[in-house]
């Protein structure tokens, strides 16, 4: 914005449907310039131009994904938490050098029609767009934290536009999810959980999202007692696991996972079975049922450790919800689908690129496929299963 101001970089922008924007960047400088885009810009239409205004993510290679520059770190605790202080990526522009490329983008102005190619923006800070500091701190955030296209474009449209989720949930379905409109009613939340705060604190998207009860038959009441307790604070999904009993049965969790863990007998003496059945909590009418995921474990349950029962969950679920099918296949490299039925956006993938157990992995890290949603992913490998994932949260 201060390049274009000073003359040295000229910035045009174009429509590009509903979930981009085309810029060009033309340096006018003599010197070679390393353009930054920070979280939190706008294509704005003029007044009267008949066309949305569009709030920008940053520049990604995965369609689908809407920014995402803040940095992954693990913590003592083992899991992962977000860098909110991360260094904003830039473009290098060299002397009379134009840069075209895209730009993940969500509509600010619900029922105005899409802009097209032959419609031009004006790029300015959110700031100069609006003056509503809720809104500034809800387009930065998802720009920086990163999510999918879906909740950014849900979270938008209640938070610029006052849509109420149930009235998205009618008059949007074309675009959005139940799932989706329930992972931004739980950024909704947390948004307004941290007026101080120029960005929202991303461990609100962490707390509380796998919550974990175990059961067992008469003869396993006493270890399903020990899982329980143990299991609170392990990693699942990339998520920590809370331990819970009783549950409101409202949508006051909303993009939440309710995990029902009941423990039986296998069929050896060294033999655990745990059948889980699966909920989440919609934004939209409550706790839904998902589906049943079985597993076997090797010991008695008396031998059995919550490490190991979170990392039976951990590949079982993630097997059951996120698959990987070839698409396309070239020398040395595969295309596939990963499509995602979990309620929440998944941030990484990891393969494993063999049938058999110690086979190389390879991760693809920040994909960012939203609920619902599937995304593309190159391997170069003809064989890839699904070992695990991680959910971001957002």
């Amino acid at each position: 914005l201060d390049a274009q101001r000073d003359g040295q970089l000229n910035v045009s922008l174009r429509g590009q449907g509903q979930t981009q924007v085309r810029v060009a960047l033309t340096n006018r400088s003599p010197h070679r310039l390393q353009v930054v885009l920070p979280p939190g810009l706008v294509a704005a239409a003029s007044t009267g131009q008949g066309f949305q205004s569009m709030g920008l993510g940053l520049p990604t290679d995965q369609p689908g994904r809407f920014g995402g520059i803040a940095a992954t770190e693990t913590q003592g605790n083992g899991f992962r938490s977000i860098a909110v202080e991360a260094a904003t990526p830039a473009l290098a522009v060299a002397p009379g050098q134009t840069v075209e490329f895209s730009l993940p983008a969500v509509c600010l102005n619900f029922g105005i029609p899409t802009p097209t190619p032959r419609d031009h923006f004006v790029l300015m800070d959110v700031t100069e767009f609006t003056n509503d500091a809720r809104a500034i701190k809800a387009l930065r955030s998802l720009a920086t934290l990163g999510t999918s296209q879906g909740v950014a474009q849900a979270v938008v449209w209640n938070v610029f536009n006052q849509m109420e989720f149930n009235q998205l949930a009618k008059q949007a379905n074309k675009y959005l999810n139940p799932a989706e409109i329930s992972v931004a009613a739980r950024f909704v939340s947390a948004l307004d959980a941290s007026p101080d705060q120029t960005l929202v604190d991303p461990d609100y998207f962490r707390q509380g999202r796998i919550l974990v009860r175990v059961n067992g038959d008469r003869s396993l009441q006493a270890e399903a007692a020990r899982l329980h307790d143990e299991l609170s604070g392990k990693s699942l999904l990339g998520l920590p696991v809370q331990s819970v009993g009783a549950i409101a049965e409202d949508n006051s969790l909303p993009a939440s996972l309710l995990l029902d863990v009941n423990l039986t007998p296998g069929d050896r003496e060294a033999q655990t079975r745990a059948r889980v059945l699966v909920r989440y909590n919609s934004a939209l009418g409550g706790w839904t049922r998902m589906d049943t995921v079985s597993l076997t474990l090797d010991g008695a349950p008396g031998t059995i450790q919550a490490d190991r029962l979170a990392r039976a969950l951990d590949e079982a679920l993630a097997r059951a919800f996120v698959s990987s099918t070839p698409a396309s296949r070239q020398p040395g490299l595969t295309n596939y689908r990963i499509v995602n039925r979990l309620p929440m956006t998944v941030r990484s993938v990891v393969l494993r690129t063999g049938n058999s157990e110690g086979d190389p992995v390879t991760t693809v890290d920040r994909i960012e496929i939203g609920p619902g949603r599937a995304a593309m992913t190159q391997i170069p490998a003809p064989i890839a299963i699904i070992e695990k994932v991680e959910l971001s949260g957002l």
